[in-house]
């Protein structure tokens, strides 16, 4: 190898190692199963009624459930967890409604656009508080308006 080529295979890997995550096409969100569990709580997703989320790390073909939004929040929010999340979603229950919205592939949005109602009397998985997704704040207020 001369110098010529040595210089340009170093060119490329500086270009490549600064090259921007947003190149990276983001995993569309994937239908729950009966295999699939929850990350913290190792329960068939599929068993808990309520809002469910779904996080795709770097390194993981499949995502990571989770029986609540809420522990999708919480994992996001690890200071132990260094894998790069690519997308994390989360069930609408406006579009998939309360007892299985995960069923309804349309109702997992982007965790980052949801509207979340938090401390209502509405319980999760488990009797658990939990983080409500909204696909609209309109329908978020509506849902405060009963579930105080």
């Amino acid at each position: 190898m001369n110098c010529k080529h040595l210089l340009a295979a170093l060119c490329c890997s500086f270009l490549f190692a600064c090259a921007d995550d947003s190149m990276t096409v983001k995993p569309a969100p994937e239908p729950v199963t009966r295999d699939d569990t929850g990350y913290f709580c190792g329960m068939i997703v599929e068993d808990h009624a309520g809002p469910k989320s779904q996080i795709f790390v770097a390194g993981e073909p499949d995502p990571l459930w989770f029986t609540t939004a809420r522990d999708g929040v919480a994992f996001q929010r690890l200071p132990e967890e260094t894998r790069p999340i690519l997308a994390f979603y989360v069930s609408a229950v406006d579009l998939g409604g309360w007892d299985h919205p995960e069923h309804d592939l349309a109702s997992m949005i982007d965790a980052e656009r949801a509207w979340f109602v938090i401390g209502s009397d509405r319980k999760g998985s488990m009797g658990a508080p939990e983080a409500i997704p909204f696909s609209e704040e309109p329908a978020a207020l509506a849902f405060l308006a009963v579930w105080r």
